[in-house]
């Protein structure tokens, strides 16, 4: 006859977490793990370090190999390795925030620990926007087949949400490159290098500039530059300074030869990305950039080939010097100029170059005997261009500000190249005579003369 067993039940007794109890009793403990991947945060932590053994093949390599010791772990922080050590001693896991969640899967699969990553992708499947980052930021950086359709989803159709949000300013590179390999999403790829360049703009915040864009390396061969217009890439690729010089110009080379990408490093593919099947027409308006600097509506326009029956002939001979004069009949804001850039062909089949103009504007008193030069401003003009096109350069201040002429008052525009431009005579309609030098009185407030052939195609004002 077998003896009963003494009633070992201790009823009243308050259930211990098993990690908290490990925790606590140190005298178990066997091993000083020293953790941190951050100098200034590395933290001396004991442990059980049979129990790291049991769930983690790559602990049990570590302990095997230091096998006395100190044990040196790098690549997590001290709370994802307390974490971690709560899984593996049998304990309940906290709540989690979302990325608190990912950060400690991603560090579960570094250590082949492969029931907690299941565990933690079960807890923050995606269902909207607001928490897809967290999601992203697992299979983005590790194999993860329960969130991946998931994450995908909301990605591909809510795309510009995505971009546009907080959150997408803190996604590091391979999530970024993660996006920028999907066959579909549901922006234009202007709108997601838009979004590129924003995040190296919020990352160059606290870290350099160049540090940003060399963390950007990887996801630009992801990224469709090949499928964007010339004229986007003059006026959104070029000036962000992402690209190196050679970058620019084999892809402007690309694109404007219809030819492959020969550089390594940026996207080859010229097939325009599929648009989401719910990305509607309205949505693409949005998109649609005004021209260079985008005037708005509001402005009014001068264009000298639309006066009194008249058209621009161009010169065959490029000038270096223009010269103009407004007479204003109110304050007047002078937005804008618009001038021809040089032929292709004459910069040798290269469809970029560099244009500075300087442009003098003098204030004139005009008197009964003698006119005189009141007050002179001058406005820089800098930058990459595309040849054979009309681009469109703001007038500022050296301090930024508006050019304002004011009401009743005669001013002289004189524009000086650095190299020959293209330059043009105003044509009448009717008899094909040179109406050049002829005063054009315009109904909108200014009186323009043209003092020489013309660099200045269009004039966008403000009364």
């Amino acid at each position: 006859m077998v003896d009963s067993l003494p009633n070992t039940t201790c009823e009243g007794e308050v259930y211990i977490d098993p990690s908290v109890y490990k925790f606590e009793h140190k005298e178990n403990h066997d091993r000083i793990f020293i953790v941190g991947k951050n100098i200034d945060k590395i933290e001396k932590i004991s442990a059980v370090s049979s129990d790291l053994a049991a769930h983690s093949s790559v602990f049990r390599k570590i302990l095997k190999d230091t096998d006395i010791g100190e044990v040196w772990i790098s690549d997590l922080s001290p709370d994802e390795f307390k974490l971690i050590l709560t899984y593996v001693y049998g304990g309940q896991l906290p709540i989690l925030h979302h990325l608190t969640a990912a950060r400690l899967a991603i560090a579960a699969n570094r250590y082949n620990i492969r029931p907690l990553v299941t565990k933690i992708c079960k807890l923050i499947v995606p269902m909207s926007v607001p928490d897809v980052f967290a999601a992203l930021v697992c299979v983005a950086n590790m194999d993860c087949p329960q969130l991946k359709p998931h994450v995908n989803k909301i990605i591909q159709e809510k795309t510009r949400t995505v971009l546009r949000s907080e959150q997408f300013l803190n996604l590091d590179a391979k999530c970024l490159e993660y996006i920028s390999r999907q066959d579909r999403l549901s922006v234009t790829e202007l709108e997601l290098w838009r979004a590129l360049v924003r995040w190296v703009e919020h990352k160059a915040i606290a870290e350099s500039f160049e540090t940003s864009v060399q963390q950007l390396q990887t996801t630009l061969q992801y990224v469709r530059l090949a499928t964007l217009r010339l004229e986007d890439i003059v006026e959104e690729v070029i000036p962000t300074k992402i690209l190196t010089e050679d970058q620019i110009k084999e892809l402007t080379l690309a694109v404007f030869s219809n030819e492959p990408i020969k550089l390594s490093g940026l996207c080859n593919n010229r097939e325009v990305r599929e648009l989401y099947a719910s990305f509607q027409d309205e949505d693409l308006s949005e998109l649609q950039h005004d021209a260079v600097f985008g005037r708005q509506k509001h402005y009014n326009s001068h264009v000298f080939s639309s006066l009194f029956r008249t058209k621009l002939r161009e010169e065959d001979e490029y000038k270096i010097i223009s010269n103009l004069t407004l007479e204003t009949f109110s304050d007047i804001l002078i937005d804008s100029f618009t001038v021809q850039t040089k032929s292709i062909m004459k910069l040798g089949n290269q469809p970029l170059y560099t244009l500075s103009c300087k442009v003098t504007v003098r204030k004139i008193q005009v008197s009964e005997f003698l006119d005189s030069c009141e007050e002179t401003h001058t406005v820089q003009i800098e930058g990459t261009v595309l040849g054979s096109k009309e681009m469109t350069f703001p007038l500022k201040l050296s301090d930024g500000q508006s050019l304002i002429l004011e009401n009743k008052s005669k001013y002289v525009f004189t524009l000086e190249f650095d190299s020959p431009h293209p330059v043009y005579r105003v044509i009448s309609l009717d008899d094909d005579s040179d109406v050049t030098f002829v005063s054009e009185g315009h109904y909108e407030g200014i009186i323009i003369t043209h003092n020489t052939p013309l660099h200045v195609k269009h004039i966008s004002y403000k009364l």
